[in-house]
């Protein structure tokens, strides 16, 4: 019996998938690609003249449709901002990034293909509405460094302040050239606080990693353009740091 789509869930011919589409491969050659799935996985460095990351998940209707008429639509929009051209970005443009970073972020979970962070139903969600789920919150960044291409995928455990049961949550941070996003979700029905400890961003930005560095995409709060790129920008030394920046809590005094 064939295997199920990731997106539609239906069982069909299942097709390659760039994490990367093409195009942005063409654009960024020759690179240096960095994968790291997991804080305490091994990580997997090599170069090439194009990221050929890809992930067996999805079918060829799914491939050739709407994911495809996705990046046609992203295109434009995306294309200048990874050769760090300044975009302004309407409420319009905004939704379709917003659409683009989700369903990038699904595909690059199937590279670690032994968890998953997102279940069926927020996939077919995404597909069927180009909406990020409930609770997803987006970053956008501008990264200047010596990696054209760059992803961190971690799930993360949050334990809860009462029992000490552990929360699922995720992060994933993807640069490709000088765009960079950064996508973090978690269990909120399973939450009792809504607050994380958040290490410090560079000095230059007073601490706050949203002050200067950090777009909010997601959730769209007002009817407001996006400047892009944001005042300051990520780099070698600060990407590390932002890949990490969700930290885990250790349990509290007296629960096992």
């Amino acid at each position: 019996m064939a295997a199920p789509c990731g997106f539609c869930g239906q069982p069909g011919k299942i097709d390659k998938e760039h994490v990367w589409a093409d195009w942005i491969s063409r654009a960024l050659a020759p690179m240096i690609m960095r994968i790291e799935f997991g804080r305490n996985e091994k990580v997997k460095t090599w170069t090439g003249d194009a990221i050929n990351m890809t992930v067996r998940a999805f079918c060829q209707s799914c491939n050739t449709g709407w994911m495809s008429g996705l990046e046609a639509e992203t295109k434009p929009i995306l294309a200048p901002m990874l050769k760090g051209i300044p975009k302004v970005l309407g409420t319009t443009d905004e939704r379709l990034l917003a659409a683009w970073v989700i369903k990038t972020a699904m595909v690059a979970e199937y590279f670690n293909a032994d968890r998953k962070y997102f279940t069926p139903q927020e996939r077919h969600g995404v597909m069927k509405s180009r909406t990020p789920p409930p609770g997803v919150r987006i970053w956008l960044a501008h990264y200047i460094g010596e990696k054209k291409a760059h992803n961190v995928s971690d799930q993360l455990r949050f334990p809860r302040a009462s029992d000490g049961a552990l929360v699922p949550a995720f992060c994933s941070t993807l640069t490709a050239g000088q765009f960079a996003f950064q996508v973090f979700s978690y269990r909120r029905a399973l939450a009792e606080s809504h607050t994380f400890n958040v290490r410090a961003a560079p000095w230059y930005t007073m601490g706050r990693w949203e002050n200067t560095t950090l777009l909010p995409l997601w959730p769209i709060a007002r009817d407001v353009a996006l400047i892009w790129p944001p005042r300051h920008p990520v780099t070698d030394w600060s990407l590390p740091v932002l890949c990490k920046r969700f930290v885990v809590a250790p349990k509290p005094p007296g629960v096992s």
